[in-house]
């Protein structure tokens, strides 16, 4: 495997990189706080400033920052999750962003035929299985069918991480898959407390497995973009 020339990474990418973490971190301790204004200022602008050190880092990987840039968008819409419409604009938004990221891998990697027939099939009985337990979290017929698509394409997500970890040959790419992990960790949690039971300062729980989730997959796919080129 060919190693990253960390000297021919932009600096704009360090940069953007140190303003995500700082972002990040503010938006933790607003969230540690349950300090509402203060999160939802500070939340846009996290997996924002990671779709600008993707851009700043390799422009021509036009894949990765648009994945985050719908990511960016599905927050701004989150911001009023507990009304239907931004909730379910919001999650289409994440999933549209989950298959660019699927859409890297494909790029990145090359699979076996077996494998995309593989998961396709997955994805449709995920879609059979899991839509009655989701209905009966989730009462409304249409959101509750819209959940089920969204975390289908979070699994479908994890499972091609993994899949490019064993094919790619690439070891960054394990952290998109533990990424991945996050994510589901992250949306099983904002549906448990936004559906079944509210918990005390449910934003930190969601919120620090979420953004290391965008980190995780982020950086993985610019470096392994590194060093596929």
């Amino acid at each position: 495997m060919k190693p990253i020339d960390f000297g021919a990474i932009p600096v704009p990418a360090y940069l953007f990189l140190l303003f995500s973490i700082i972002a990040i971190v503010l938006e933790l301790v607003f969230c540690f706080r349950e300090n509402e204004l203060g999160r939802k200022v500070a939340k846009c602008f996290c997996v924002g400033c990671l779709a600008l050190m993707a851009l700043a880092w390799h422009p021509e990987a036009w894949l990765i920052y648009v994945g985050a840039i719908f990511g960016t968008i599905g927050d701004a819409f989150l911001l009023k999750k507990h009304k239907v419409w931004p909730m379910v604009l919001g999650t289409a938004a994440f999933l549209i962003g989950h298959g660019f990221y699927i859409a890297c891998y494909a790029t990145l990697v090359s699979f076996e035929w077996w494998v995309y027939v593989a998961l396709s099939v997955f994805y449709v009985l995920f879609l059979v299985i899991a839509y009655i337990p989701m209905h009966k979290i989730i009462k409304e017929g249409h959101m509750a069918f819209g959940a089920t698509l969204y975390f289908g394409a979070l699994v479908l997500d994890f499972l091609f991480a993994v899949f490019a970890c064993f094919f790619g040959g690439f070891d960054y790419l394990f952290l998109a898959a533990l990424g991945g992990v996050c994510f589901i960790v992250s949306d099983c949690f904002l549906v448990y407390t936004s559906f079944v039971k509210d918990v005390k300062r449910r934003d930190f729980y969601i919120m620090s497995t979420y953004w290391l989730a965008e980190l995780l997959i982020i950086l993985s796919l610019s470096f392994t973009y590194s060093i596929s080129i």
